[in-house]
This record gives structure tokens, C-alpha cells and sequence, in this order.
């Protein structure tokens, strides 16, 4: 007996009006949303067709020679996608050249110091329980959109969260597309564990993500054949978990510590939000060959970890 195919609930879109916020909050959702090197990432909307994802999803093998990552399925109609490294950073808005070295251990335990992480520093087992309200729902934020796992497990901050919310925190330009691929090809798993035909329950995890790289992907012929595909809702992050941690009073007496880069685009006045279009209408272009993505070339310097500076007093003073 053929077995499910499920969406997993994951892999949400995190575009929340910031406008809709505490004012405790509103500067730090703003920062994901609209200034981080994740922002496209986070909001990016697209339907979910539950179709071409499944029949994407349920053929798909990856190649890792040299860690050149790539994800290769064919549709029904014999069309061949592929998935690389720099489509991932051009659809989902990360940087494409130019990059940083991603943050050693080291570096992720001065951080984690630095923002007053109230409990052991293990890198291996870290959970934003342990952190400031307001960097709880940063990690919170993170963990919905970026997590390979569901709500159950979103308390913890697992490695890959941990080196794109430093990143995001200094603004440094790592290649997000390369670990992020490289972490959705772990969690697809071999072709086997992918068949209805040998499982009871298939569960495809980044939905949005796997959608939206399909719609860039696939021409007009294609879209035609799932233009009665079933689509189901996209999990939205909300303000509910701030709401949450405000009447908790965690960690209340813990100083509130952000990055250089953070403080100077929360000192940004606000403005009004201009909601985006859905991207399912947009066709991605390829850029000019000035900005393609730069593989071979050595890391650029970065400057050490620099102090953080209290955003409490610097935000009174300004």
C-alpha cells in the first residue's frame, strides 16, 4: 500500500508586519525582515503545490563532488531541474560573491558570551530559552524559517543557526546557500527514503524553499500541468511568542547587548511597511557576469569580533 506524502510544518515565512508589534520588538523584526542578509529568504511567499513538490521531491539525487552541491529531479514531462549552490543565493537573495569566512567555534562562543547567554556555553546543545527575550525571538525567527525540524525542536539552536545568526548579527557575508543546501540534501535523505512505495509516510521538509526554487525553475509548459495542483497554507510567524516572553519577564535583569551593524539599522527611523508582491509571479533574471558567484577566490579579510555595545544606553543617547 502506497504511503503519504506530507508537508511538514516548517520552513515558514516569516513576514510579519512589524507595524503589528510591541515597540520592544518592532526594531528587531524589522532588522530580519527588511535589513539582514536573510531578509528575501524570511519573506519570500510563494503558493505551496503539493504536485510538483512531491514529484520534485520523490526523485531527486544530489551531487556533492568537491562540495559542489547540487539537487537534480525530473518532472513527468521529462524536464530536468537543477538545484546549485548559486540558485539558492540568487532566489533566496544571499549573497553571491565576495565571501566571508564563515565564524569559527571560537567566534560563536565569544558571541554567545557577549549577548549574555544565561546558562553553559556547549555549542552542540545551545537553546534560545537560555536567551534575552528579544534574542529569543531573533533565534526564534531563525529557527522557524531555517530549522530542518518541527515546532517540537524550534527551542534549540543548532549549528547551522548558530553561524547564520552571527552572520546576520554582524552582517557578514558568508555563503548561506552552500550550508543551506547542503543541510536540505541531508535531510531529503536517499531516493528510498523518499518513496511513497517503501514508506508509510513521506515528510517534505523546506517546502517554501523547494517551491520557490521550483517556480523559478519551471516554464510555462510546466506550470500548465499543475494548474490544478492542491495547494496548502504556508505556517506564518506571528506575534504570539513575543506576547509570550513579555509577560514571562525572562531574564529581565540581563543586560540587552546588540552588534555594531544591528545598532546602527535599528537607529533607522521607521517607516511605513510596503507589502511585496508574491514572488510566484516573478521571473528571476540572471545578473550581469560582474556579480556571478566568485567560488575559487580566497576569503576576503574580515575584521576580529568586535565588542558589542549596550543597546539600551546607546538607543537613550541617540
Amino acid at each position: 500500500m502506497a504511503g503519504e506524502f506530507e508537508i511538514a510544518e516548517t520552513n515558514y515565512c516569516a513576514n510579519l508586519n512589524y507595524e503589528d508589534c510591541s515597540d520592544r520588538f518592532k526594531k528587531w523584526i524589522r532588522f530580519l525582515t527588511q535589513q539582514s542578509l536573510v531578509s528575501t529568504a524570511l519573506t519570500a511567499d510563494v503558493p505551496i503545490q503539493v504536485q510538483p513538490l512531491f514529484d520534485f521531491y520523490s526523485n531527486a539525487v544530489n551531487s556533492t563532488t568537491l562540495e559542489n552541491y547540487k539537487l537534480i529531479g525530473d518532472l513527468p514531462n521529462g524536464r530536468r531541474i537543477v538545484i546549485t549552490v548559486d540558485d539558492v543565493n540568487r532566489i533566496l537573495g544571499f549573497p553571491r560573491n565576495n565571501f566571508q569566512v564563515e565564524p569559527t567555534s571560537a567566534e560563536l562562543t565569544q558571541f554567545f558570551q557577549d549577548i549574555h547567554y544565561q546558562g553553559q556555553i556547549f555549542l552542540p546543545r545551545m537553546s534560545k530559552s537560555k536567551l534575552k527575550a528579544e534574542w529569543d525571538v531573533f533565534f526564534d525567527t531563525l529557527a522557524k524559517v531555517f530549522a530542518p525540524t518541527t515546532r517540537q525542536n524550534f527551542h534549540n539552536i543548532s549549528s547551522m543557526l548558530q553561524i547564520f545568526g552571527f552572520s546576520v548579527a554582524y552582517n557578514r557575508r558568508i555563503n548561506f546557500g552552500k550550508i543551506l543546501l547542503k543541510e536540505i540534501i541531508r535531510k531529503m535523505g536517499s531516493v528510498s527514503q523518499r518513496s511513497i512505495h517503501d514508506n508509510d509516510k513521506v515528510e517534505c521538509h523546506f517546502p517554501r524553499f523547494l517551491m520557490l526554487f521550483l517556480s523559478d525553475k519551471m516554464n510555462d509548459a510546466d506550470r500548465a500541468m499543475y494548474v490544478d495542483s492542491a495547494v496548502v497554507p504556508i505556517l506564518r510567524t506571528c506575534t504570539k511568542i513575543q506576547s509570550r516572553l513579555a509577560n514571562q519577564k525572562k531574564h529581565e535583569n540581563v543586560p540587552l547587548v546588540v552588534t555594531p551593524y544591528m545598532l546602527e539599522q535599528f537607529n533607522v527611523p521607521l517607516q511605513p511597511v510596503q507589502v511585496p508582491q508574491p514572488l510566484q509571479q516573478q521571473q528571476y533574471q540572471p545578473e550581469l557576469q560582474d556579480n556571478q558567484p566568485q567560488e575559487q577566490s580566497p576569503p576576503h579579510n574580515f575584521q576580529p569580533l568586535q565588542l558589542l555595545q549596550d543597546y539600551q544606553s546607546s538607543s537613550q543617547s541617540s
